[in-house]
């Protein structure tokens, strides 16, 4: 399995969770998707969205940002004030390097900003407390499978 760019998860949420502070999320959702093994991790923000697929290479804040998540299959959905549609961005693991295209398309997002990998073997009581330090460093509200943190 491929390793995340960034040092750990802690990293990766942090990363991740100031993005979505940046482009005025007050809160993220983050759930743990699928079974054991399989599991894919999701966090869902309640911002301003992102006009075009292009913007979530080039927002100026995070240190990595999406760029985190490098040879990851990545799929990012969005809302776009511009366009009142939601868009899908699926980056698969060989589109970080050029290899291969972004696939994008029309999504039925109404608002924010969703982002989906593949999350590393890791236990749910480590993604939890990785998350609590970085929604506390981000600064936004967080919940993870519906829970508070």
């Amino acid at each position: 399995m491929q390793e995340l760019f960034a040092d750990s998860i802690t990293d990766v949420l942090l990363e991740l969770l100031q993005a979505a502070r940046a482009s005025g999320a007050a809160r993220v959702d983050i759930a743990v998707i699928g079974a054991a093994g399989e599991q894919l991790l999701q966090l869902s923000d309640d911002g301003q969205g992102l006009d075009e697929p292009g913007a979530i290479f080039a927002h100026p804040l995070p240190r990595f940002g999406i760029f985190s998540l490098a040879g990851r299959d990545v799929i990012v959905r969005s809302w776009s004030r511009a366009a009142h549609q939601g868009w899908s961005a699926h980056i698969t693991a060989a589109a970080w390097t050029g290899r291969r295209p972004i696939a994008i398309s029309p999504d039925p997002i109404a608002r924010g900003t969703s982002i989906t990998f593949r999350m590393p073997a890791t236990a749910e009581a480590v993604v939890r407390a990785a998350l609590t330090e970085a929604a506390s460093l981000a600064g936004v509200v967080a919940t993870f499978n519906g829970r508070g943190i």
